[in-house]
């Protein structure tokens, strides 16, 4: 039976190989070295990481030897390979078999690598190495502004996103913390960019703002969302009003649309008329 060996500090982590897991690094490719004297340091070749990480897993074994073996370490590098950083001292409890080791990483790392700080002429092997992508998502939308909004009406914008999923396929979910202001659910893939819809409901005349926040998989992110509802009325001419010899001869602009008041009710309105070009305006009537 193989035993289980981790090193995590104060948190552990179940885990498993399974179809619903995305990988930004992952090598079955058996690797093996013996490192001589007790001066050396060996290395192995460096695995390339795609992507943001997340948890580092592999099978290690040794060969021969005497007692528990230790002085070999799993390492990574947050810039190319230029600089290592040991992240685990990996322990044989027994030679001749495999033992399974995770431990997380930071989630910019570029490669992954094991080395032996000295030791005799053991001989370690590694299988099975493989990273998971890094849950993470964050809005390229900063804000949203609504703008003015007829009470009881609803009005719908779009924010966008980019994300990277540990397991996947996820649904991307949102509050706001004002309740006018809601977030349509979005199923999303490993990775990518992707958007949600947001609505604002003017069920009760005022400016509202708040804050929108996406979540996936324990990980979340967030944006501003402010509209005013107003009660508003359009006052506005129609072409059917304005006759030369009888038809139509000219275009109208609307020329005032505000909020429902009574000062907004008194304020003055002004038309543009534009005729056609063969025809003449000879004036308004009510």
């Amino acid at each position: 039976m193989l035993m289980l060996l981790i090193l995590l500090g104060s948190e552990g982590r179940a885990w498993a190989y399974g179809e619903n897991t995305s990988y930004v690094c992952e090598e079955s490719e058996e690797r093996s070295y013996t490192p001589w004297g007790p001066s050396d340091s060996y290395y192995t070749k460096a695995y390339t990481i795609n992507g943001p990480c997340d948890t580092l897993f592999f099978q290690a074994y040794r060969a021969n030897g005497w007692g528990v073996e230790n002085g070999t370490y799993a390492q990574y590098s947050v810039d190319n390979g230029t600089n290592w950083i040991d992240v685990l001292e990996i322990k044989f409890a027994e030679k001749g078999k495999w033992y399974d080791f995770h431990v997380p990483i930071p989630k910019n790392s570029t490669h992954v690598r094991f080395r032996s700080a000295g030791g005799t002429t053991l001989k370690r092997a590694f299988r099975n190495v493989k990273v998971t992508r890094a849950t993470d998502i964050s809005a390229t939308t900063t804000s949203l502004d609504f703008g003015n909004q007829c009470v009881n009406t609803q009005g719908k914008q779009v924010a966008h996103f980019t994300f990277n999923n540990t397991t996947y396929p996820q649904q991307v979910t949102g509050t706001c913390t004002d309740s006018h202001f809601t977030v349509e659910p979005v199923d999303v893939g490993d990775t990518g960019e992707a958007s949600v819809n947001v609505i604002y409901s003017s069920s009760t005349p005022g400016t509202h703002s708040g804050t929108v926040t996406l979540k996936m998989n324990g990980v979340e992110t967030s944006f501003t969302v402010t509209g005013t509802s107003q009660n508003i009325f359009y006052f506005s001419a129609t072409p059917e009003k304005i006759y030369d010899h009888g038809t139509v001869s000219a275009n109208v602009e609307e020329s005032i649309v505000g909020e429902d008041t009574d000062e907004s009710k008194s304020a003055q309105a002004t038309f543009t008329a534009v005729p056609n070009e063969d025809c003449t305006f000879h004036g308004w009537y009510y």
